[in-house]
This record gives structure tokens, sequence and C-alpha cells, in this order.
């Protein structure tokens, strides 16, 4: 039996969840360390122990864990003289990766090509330590359509934003776009800011437009499944992306999804065949991709559903994961090395 430790940052909850839905417990006895508890530290609790991120050093000495694998976390890269270390990079935006000696770690996994290639140059590791490993969704999710309709109290298309309220999730580029689209859709915007004074400049931004937009600052993971398989498109305005978890959910349930093509997006959104992309951070251009999106988005699910299933499953994902953490203790404890 191998022992465990998984860190959660902020954004990749959903991922690490996924993996511990998965896991074989034959082989791996997993624990979680996190910065935060509230919903997510019970939703961990239900399949193993969770440590607060301050009791790192203390757990690992006391424990003595097999694997240790870190998301965005490079405040434990000490870790590595004691256990295998295997960090996984979510996005574009971990520049920290300039910060801390990567020669400590096992393995560096990176959710796509383009984050692998804008991120690689920043820091010195052997070529054999790097991999890609797609972003996971549950291809499977168990939705009840209708709800989101129900609480609008709409028949117009619904319109979607998803994500964390921040500077770089843009979200102002979808509400001058609403605004200039006016009341033909109904507008949604689901998510929470990372400090509560987000959420309340949001809330006062929605107070002066022109048109309506509903906000709902949090719901269950669940739910949120059901709310985006009720919405006729969803949107993404980042100005830096990795592979949003958000986008991956809508493709399983066949929602649409229009994004700015940034970071590792065209990773995901093959234009015109698995969603649709726009190049400029313009209202209008985004306009102009929300109408094609629209009008096209019925021809584009089917194919974004199956490159789900055949690239973001996460199942398969968790699978290669495990012989990521078994070679990597293998190599440290018998000498073995990957061909």
């Amino acid at each position: 039996m191998f022992t465990l430790l998984a860190t959660v940052a902020g954004g990749i909850e959903k991922s690490v969840l996924e993996v511990l839905k998965h896991i074989d417990r034959r082989v791996f006895e997993p624990e979680i360390l996190t910065y935060y508890g509230g919903k997510w530290e019970s939703l961990f609790s239900k399949y193993c122990p969770v440590h607060k991120q301050e009791k790192a050093e203390e757990l690992v000495e006391k424990e003595g864990f097999d694997i240790v694998q870190i998301n965005n976390v490079p405040d434990l890269y000490f870790l590595a003289s004691k256990c295998v270390l295997v960090e996984v990079v979510y996005g574009l935006g971990p520049i920290f990766l300039r910060q801390a000696d990567k020669t400590a770690l096992s393995r560096l996994l990176f959710c796509d090509e383009r984050a692998k290639t804008f991120l690689l140059p920043l820091v010195y590791i052997e070529p054999h330590k790097v991999e890609i490993l797609n972003n996971p969704v549950n291809v499977n999710t168990a939705i009840a359509l209708g709800q989101l309709r129900e609480k609008l109290k709409t028949k117009k298309k619904i319109v979607g934003w998803v994500g964390r309220i921040s500077t770089e999730k843009n979200v102002d580029l979808f509400l001058e776009s609403a605004e200039m689209l006016g009341n033909k859709y109904s507008y949604i915007i689901i998510g929470e800011g990372w400090r509560v004074g987000l959420n309340i400049d949001l809330i006062n931004k929605l107070k002066k437009l022109k048109v309506k937009v509903d906000y709902i600052p949090d719901v269950s993971t669940d739910l949120l499944s059901s709310y985006i398989a009720d919405m006729d498109l969803l949107c993404f305005t980042s100005h830096t992306e990795g592979q949003p978890l958000a986008m991956l959910e809508a493709m399983t349930v066949k929602t649409p999804c229009v994004s700015t093509n940034v970071g590792g997006i065209s990773s995901v959104i093959d234009d015109g065949k698995t969603g649709f992309l726009v190049n400029y951070f313009t209202p209008e251009k985004y306009v102009a991709g929300i109408k094609r999106a629209i009008e096209r988005g019925n021809h584009v699910v089917d194919r974004a559903y199956a490159n789900m299933i055949m690239n973001h499953n996460a199942i398969d994902y968790t699978r290669k994961l495990e012989i990521i953490y078994l070679e990597e203790y293998l190599a440290r404890h018998t000498g073995y090395v990957k061909r």
C-alpha cells in the first residue's frame, strides 16, 4: 500500500475530487492537504482524511508519505528529500515556477502542450520528468434538466458565464457583450470572488446595466452541472486559462462553449468543430462570437462530447496518474528508469 498526500489549491478541487473517486484503494491510501475549509473540505472528507496546509511539514514528518502530489503549491518543494514529489500545473498562471528548484521534482505534469511550451522555459528540469496530462472530467454526470430555467423564470435562450470573479477571468467582457446583445437572451453569472469585495463590485455593476443579468454566487457541484446543462451557451472571457473545468463539464452535458482564444483553450476547442473561439477582447468581436455559437452550437456538441470521452475521461486520467506515481516510486527506491 502506497500512502499518497495531495494538495488542493484554488480552482482544481473537482479534478482532485475525481481522482479520489476513482483511485485504486487496493494500492493507494490517499489523504488531502487543503488551504481552506468549507464545502470542499466536507466533500473531500467523504473519501479520505483532510488536513490543513500549514500542517504540511509536521504531517509528512509524522506520517512518512510515499508520494506527495502538489498542485500549484511550490511552498512544499522542501518535501522532495522525504518523498516522491509530483506536481500538476493547472493553467498558464503559475509563474511561481521561476521561484524554486524544479530538479527536486520527480515529475512535472502540464494540462496541455501550450502550457508546457509557455512555462517550461522558465525552469530547468530534465525532459524525461515532464509530461502532459489533460484535465479530467466525469463524463457520466447525472443531471436534472429544467432547474435553471425554472429558477430564472424564462423561455428565452440562456447565455451563461461560470467562473471565479477575478481580474484574469474578465467578467466585464461578458457584461459589455450582454448589454450590446440586449434583452433577446437571458443571462446568468455563477461564481464567487476570491475576496468579498469582488462580489460586491460585480453586484454594483449589475445594478447599472441596461439588461438584466442574474447572479448566483455559489451552487453545489451537482447542481452546477444541471445548471450548465440548461444553458444554451456557456461563455469564457478570460485573459489567461488552461483547460477550465466548467468548459469540460459543459461539453459532457452538450452545452456549446465560446471562449477568448487564450492559454490552453485551443487544446479543448477546435474552432467551429468542438466550440467557438474569439481572437479579440472587444465586446463587438465577442458578441459576433456569441451569435455564431448560438446559431451553430448544435453542430459542435457531439464532437465536443466525444473529445471528453477520449481525452478527458476522469477514470483514464486517474489510471495514468497511478502509473506515474508507481514509476517514480520505483525509480527512487529500485533504480527503475522509464523507457
